[in-house]
């Protein structure tokens, strides 16, 4: 060293030795003292602390295997009650910054996942200082029950994305499941996640109806011939392939979020469509009439369970291809499936039968004026959202409607209890 002061700080021992002669000498003489701390920053920049934030996402190609719900960035621009909907997310401060804390949802290891290993969740890690003052640091992931298991339990904060697995062996009947990410060097608290108790399945059955023209009510032979030829052209494709895909669909990538399983029954149901047109709940060329059909339908439904009825009809009131279910009153139980039928089973159930589903089961469309929050239109990729504006149908949605929120899962859970199943 030439010019300055030298100083070496040292949390532990420091240890010189030589073979032969070791010299120290100062014109100014030899000085014991105190022990004395480093310099802080900025004065020491090589010294300054890593400051992280870890935030849990979904994997990218995530489809719907699992419950996951976080405070998307977006929300606060197209939500009109944000107050209401920060309720939702346990909030805290991560260096300064609000951190909302996600909601996953799992079943544990008993009930079948996409994976042996558990679910994949992607890690995000967001320096707020100097990439480099992050150099060496790592973040520890450690579960609040020892039936939960994440993997890996450390990872380097240098890399700003990382996939970890997460499994739960056993039910946690516990309110307070979660998992936190934190600085080892500060053990810092720098991300959390929070986990559904998911002690308790809720479980309802799902009804596939063929609802049949009945060729056997035909007058004549040819009349019969072209009842039979509309059924097959409508709904020839609904067979056991399709309702085992359409199975799949609703329990892997669908109500599985919010911890429910359902048991999907396919049966045919014919009908003498003169008769229905006579009692009027059909128009003279085969239309439903949308409030007398449901009248009719309503004695096919049992008390519990999910009915929908995939008609060979085309309706008068509203268009063709979509379908319908209700809300309210809470009671109601159905859900109507005008043609066209899609022929994959798991596209139909994941962008039409999900989100009616959803609507027997308590839910609204997310923009719907009278929930606590609503969230604008076209702008979210939950199953409640629309995929086109019905009145201007060049306008679409760019995200894939996948997802249900917590508050969701809890309200499909409320209801399954209440009227269309039962809980184990």
């Amino acid at each position: 060293m030439v010019g300055g002061d030298y100083k070496i700080y040292s949390a532990s021992d420091i240890v010189e030795s030589a073979t032969d002669k070791f010299h120290e000498t100062a014109d100014e003489g030899l000085f014991l003292g105190e022990p004395e701390d480093p310099p802080t920053p900025p004065d020491n920049p090589a010294k300054k602390k890593s400051e992280l934030i870890v935030h849990f996402r979904r994997p990218d190609d995530y489809d719907g295997e699992f419950g996951f719900d976080w405070m998307r960035d977006d929300y606060r621009d197209i939500c009109s009650n944000f107050d209401e909907l920060e309720k939702d997310y346990e909030s805290m401060k991560i260096y300064g910054k609000t951190y909302y804390v996600p909601w996953l949802s799992i079943f544990p290891d008993d009930h079948k996942q996409q994976s042996e290993k558990g679910i994949r969740l992607k890690l995000e890690v967001e320096s707020l200082n100097n990439s480099e003052d992050n150099i060496g640091t790592k973040i520890g992931l450690s579960t609040s029950s020892p039936s939960l298991l994440v993997n890996p339990t450390e990872i380097d904060s240098q890399e700003s994305s990382h996939i970890i697995e997460i499994r739960c062996t056993e039910k946690i009947a516990d309110d307070k499941i979660f998992i936190e990410a934190r600085d080892l060097a500060s053990q810092n608290l720098v991300g959390k996640l929070n986990i559904l108790r998911n002690d308790s399945r809720y479980h309802f059955t799902l009804f596939l109806i063929r609802l049949l023209d009945d060729p056997d009510k035909a007058e004549n032979e040819e009349e019969k011939s072209k009842i039979e030829r509309a059924n097959e052209i409508c709904l020839g494709d609904v067979n056991d392939d399709w309702v085992n895909s359409v199975a799949d669909r609703v329990n892997n990538f669908g109500v599985n979020q919010a911890l429910i399983k359902c048991d999907v029954v396919f049966k045919d149901v014919k009908i003498d469509s003169k008769d229905w047109i006579k009692k009027g709940y059909l128009t003279e060329d085969k239309r439903i009439i949308n409030s007398s059909f449901h009248e009719a339908i309503k004695p096919l439904c049992e008390d519990k369970g999910v009915f929908a009825f995939l008609c060979g009809f085309l309706t008068k009131d509203f268009s063709s291809g979509a379908a319908w279910a209700g809300t309210e009153p809470t009671t109601s139980n159905y859900i109507v499936c005008p043609q066209y039928i899609y022929s994959d089973g798991a596209d139909y159930a994941k962008r039409i039968l999900l989100h009616e589903i959803g609507h027997v089961l308590g839910l609204r469309h997310t923009f719907d004026e009278r929930n606590t929050y609503k969230l604008q239109i076209l702008k979210t990729d939950n199953v409640m959202d629309y995929p086109m504006d019905p009145k201007k149908q060049q306008n679409r949605n760019p995200f894939d409607r996948i997802t249900f929120s917590r508050r969701q899962w809890l309200k499909m859970q409320e209801e399954i209890v209440s009227y269309h199943g039962n809980k184990e």
